[in-house]
């Protein structure tokens, strides 16, 4: 982190006190495009706050097309752990576009979690914000078309 200043926005939001609790377990690393960060129904081993990297979740579908659920950047995590309890992946983990992220062994971030409440404060609102993007694109692709949808 530069001067103890977080490139990831959703870390930026921790107060100095919580993030000093998060900055000795966070390791600096580069995310290569086209890594796997997980395949579909496997446990995400680490999270990662993107710095600079992008990173897209798809799911393969039986025809074989690939269709995008999500895009993670510096605004946001990747893989959500409640309780000292990674989550299976809804689909598969790749980057898209390389850089560089912040990235946390997923079993100390549960425990991280549900010791202090700063930090689950912080991922509870990033999970409703995820939510609620989540919400708004199922309606919008159920009323806007496809140029409309390509704005957003």
């Amino acid at each position: 982190m530069t001067a103890g200043y977080p490139k990831n926005r959703l870390l930026a939001t921790l107060s100095s006190e919580d993030l000093n609790r998060l900055e000795p377990y966070l390791d600096q690393v580069d995310l290569p495009r086209g890594m796997e960060l997980a395949h579909q129904g496997e446990q995400l081993q680490h999270i990662y706050f993107p710095q600079t990297a992008i990173v897209s979740l798809v799911r393969d579908m039986v025809d074989g097309r690939v269709v995008e659920m999500a895009t993670f950047g510096r605004e946001g995590m990747v893989g959500l752990s409640f309780g000292g309890i990674p989550l299976a992946s809804f689909g598969r983990y790749f980057v898209q576009i390389p850089g560089a992220a912040l990235r946390m062994d997923a079993e100390r971030m549960g425990k991280v979690v549900a010791a202090w409440p700063g930090i689950q404060h912080m991922i509870l609102r990033y999970t409703e914000v995820l939510m609620a993007l989540t919400l708004q694109s199922v309606a919008c692709n159920a009323v806007h078309s496809v140029e409309a949808r390509c704005c957003r």
